[in-house]
């Protein structure tokens, strides 16, 4: 799970900093059109598998809200409060 949150922080960031225009939109298309895409449908399944589960929870990891579940809803917040500024 953090493995996952710093690769998604990694691409983000490379592409939020970079200079060269060309490069950027390269950068940026990517992002949203496969690595997003990529890592969001993988959480989302994690929580959709333990909603599904005994416990029923829709928490990342257990029953419980857990750091992992604050963790990726912050960044996720952040994520997309940049991205709405960005694309505007």
């Amino acid at each position: 799970m953090i493995e996952a949150m710093v690769d998604l922080r990694i691409a983000y960031f490379t592409a939020f900093l970079e200079q060269d225009v060309t490069k950027k939109q390269e950068l940026e298309d990517k992002l949203y059109g496969e690595t997003f895409p990529r890592y969001l449908t993988r959480l989302n399944a994690m929580v959709e598998e333990n909603r599904a589960g005994a416990g029923s929870s829709g928490f990342l990891v257990g029953s419980r809200l857990s750091i992992a579940d604050l963790s990726v809803g912050a960044y996720l917040q952040k994520i997309g409060r940049a991205s709405c500024r960005e694309r505007v």
